[in-house]
């Protein structure tokens, strides 16, 4: 994350790193060429001078939200669209970032995930949950998932609009011929999984 906002206040897209920063220790007499290198260089002030493992483990939401409007949604430090932005589809790629920092899911859990296991639209309360299958979860551990309201309508907004024009594109060039032997949903079963509602299983 250090080294993403340093390249950011390089190129302008920010004004400074949110990140603290100290100056290195300048290196002994005798150091040479590689100990002159560093003189002038920061390191986040959360490092250890003896624990190397120690690293910088959480950003504040406003740090966090920067991040993923700059750096995903290819907006400007300023909140406006970035003419040079080469990304492609931010709205799914801002809603893969926000659950995950939301519900706290592991990488490797929420790529698995598809449309039919996430909550879409908004439901009753403030947070709506879905069950996530030891066949998935990590070590096995299935348990429930609680997604805020907010990023449930986010998830319904880029299903309907970003992933519909995806497909529709898919569908134009042919990329589902292979599954018509599937023929819909006739190989789908229902199971149901210990202590949680029926779910679907290819």
């Amino acid at each position: 994350m250090n080294r993403f906002y340093r390249w950011a206040v390089r190129r302008g897209h920010v004004v400074s790193n949110p990140v603290p920063q100290v100056s290195r220790r300048p290196a002994g007499f005798g150091a040479g060429r590689a100990g002159a290198r560093t003189l002038d260089e920061q390191r986040p002030a959360t490092y250890s001078h003896d624990v190397v493992r120690e690293r910088v483990q959480w950003l504040p939401p406003e740090s966090y939200r920067r991040w993923r409007d700059v750096g995903v949604r290819g907006f400007t430090a300023d909140g406006l669209p970035r003419a040079g932005f080469r990304g492609r589809w931010a709205g799914r790629n801002s809603g893969f970032c926000d659950l995950m920092v939301r519900t706290g899911l592991r990488l490797s859990e929420q790529a698995a995930l598809t449309v039919f296991d996430v909550p879409l639209g908004r439901g009753e309360g403030g947070y709506q949950r879905f069950w996530l299958s030891e066949a998935v979860a990590k070590g096995r551990s299935a348990r429930w998932v609680y997604v805020p309201a907010s990023i449930a309508l986010d998830l319904a907004a880029y299903v309907e609009w970003d992933r519909a024009e995806v497909v529709e594109q898919a569908r134009a060039a042919g990329r589902y011929a292979a599954w018509r032997r599937l023929r819909g949903w006739s190989r789908i079963r229902i199971v149901r999984w210990r202590g949680a509602p029926a779910r679907r299983r290819g």
